[in-house]
C-alpha cells in the first residue's frame, strides 16, 4: 500500500513539474532556415558504397504488368525477392516477375468476395514453404 502511494505521489510530482511554464524565449519563436546556406548536393556512386556488381533488369511492359502511379509516401513501392522471382507491390497492385524481368502474373483480385481483398497493406514470402502472405483487409496465403 505504501509502495502504491509513493508511485502515485511520484507521478503527480512529475506531472506538476512538466506542466510548468519555462522562461525560455525560444519556445515562442518561429524557427527559420536560410536555404541559401544549405550544403551543396554531391553525387555518390554505388561503387563508393561497396557495391561491385550491379545489374539492371528491365521489366516486361504490357497492359497487365503496369504499375500505376508514382512512388510516394502514402503508397510506396515494395519489392520482395523470392526464389527466382520478384514480387512488386504498390497500393493494391501485386505483380510477379521472373529474375530476367519477364512478367509472370498479377496476384490477387481487388474486391469484397471470397479470396479477394480491398486493401493490400504489406506482402512477404515465407522462405521455407514459398507461400506468399498478404496483410490487408482479408488475409490470404497463396503458393507462388
Amino acid at each position: 500500500m505504501l509502495k502504491l502511494r509513493f508511485i502515485q505521489i511520484l507521478i503527480l510530482a512529475l506531472f506538476v513539474i512538466s506542466c510548468q511554464n519555462s522562461n525560455n524565449k525560444d519556445n515562442n519563436q518561429i524557427k527559420t532556415f536560410d536555404l541559401k546556406e544549405l550544403p551543396k548536393l554531391t553525387m555518390v556512386k554505388l561503387s563508393d558504397l561497396g557495391f561491385t556488381d550491379i545489374e539492371y533488369i528491365p521489366l516486361e511492359t504490357s497492359e497487365k504488368s503496369l504499375i500505376s502511379g508514382t512512388d510516394d509516401v502514402f503508397f510506396p513501392i515494395k519489392i520482395v525477392v523470392g526464389e527466382n522471382f520478384y514480387l512488386i507491390k504498390r497500393f493494391n497492385t501485386i505483380l510477379k516477375f521472373q529474375y530476367n524481368g519477364s512478367f509472370q502474373a498479377r496476384i490477387g483480385t481487388v474486391g469484397r468476395g471470397p479470396g479477394e481483398f480491398t486493401v493490400a497493406h504489406d506482402i512477404d514470402i515465407n522462405s521455407k514453404d514459398h507461400c506468399f502472405y498478404l496483410a490487408g483487409s482479408v488475409c490470404l496465403a497463396k503458393k507462388v
